[in-house]
């Protein structure tokens, strides 16, 4: 499929395996080495959720030729990126 011009596309570019959400939060531990503040609400439409939430990433066409990055690397730099814009005062 193509896109128009101006459509944006949100990716959640995953390690390419299954990655449970606990799993996820694990490896953020590891790489921060504390545990992340985690916030959840519960609401009425909790029961509709999945009891498995997992992220794949599938390869799109044109993101195949891109490096592969592992995911506690990709943690640590997105971590490392946020606190950067954050002691810059342009984290929105």
């Amino acid at each position: 499929d193509t896109l128009q011009a101006g459509t944006t596309v949100t990716k959640i570019l995953a390690s390419g395996s299954s990655v449970s959400f606990g799993a996820l939060l694990a490896q953020v531990r590891r790489v921060l080495g504390r545990t992340p503040a985690v916030v959840m609400i519960p609401s009425s439409r909790t029961a509709q959720h999945g009891s498995a939430l997992t992220f794949r990433s599938t390869v799109w066409p044109d993101t195949s030729g891109l490096v592969f990055t592992q995911l506690p690397v990709g943690i640590h730099r997105t971590t490392e990126y946020l606190r950067r814009q954050l002691r810059l005062g342009t984290l929105l």
